[in-house]
């Protein structure tokens, strides 16, 4: 029996902590969730603290998840911000970025 309550598809967690913003993406990254991101890691960076993404809870990534990622780093290296992406990755999230080139491009923090 269910209880009627849909565990969220894609959720975004923002904390700042040891001098920097930490956004945690959790779940599903494909264009319904697009605007959620681009949304909370611009706010992030609109703040002078650098800014570590958080895709070790990303479930599935499609190709609008990969260009925004694109995206949010291209914006925030033209306003000369500090924008890195977290190397712990689901396995098939990494294998997108391999697939793409993505993997080679992406400010990735061990």
């Amino acid at each position: 029996m269910s209880s009627g309550r849909e565990r969220p598809r894609f959720d975004v967690l923002v904390d700042r902590r040891d001098g920097e913003t930490v956004v945690c993406v959790l779940g599903e990254l494909d264009l319904t969730a697009k605007e959620e991101l681009l949304s909370a890691v611009r706010d992030a960076l609109s703040d002078i603290a650098p800014v570590l993404l958080d895709l070790s809870r990303v479930e599935f990534m499609d190709s609008t998840g990969i260009r925004a990622l694109n995206q949010l780093v291209r914006e925030a290296d033209g306003a000369g911000r500090t924008l890195e992406i977290g190397a712990a990755l689901q396995p098939q999230v990494a294998r997108v970025l391999e697939l793409t080139g993505m993997g080679d491009v992406l400010p990735l923090r061990a």
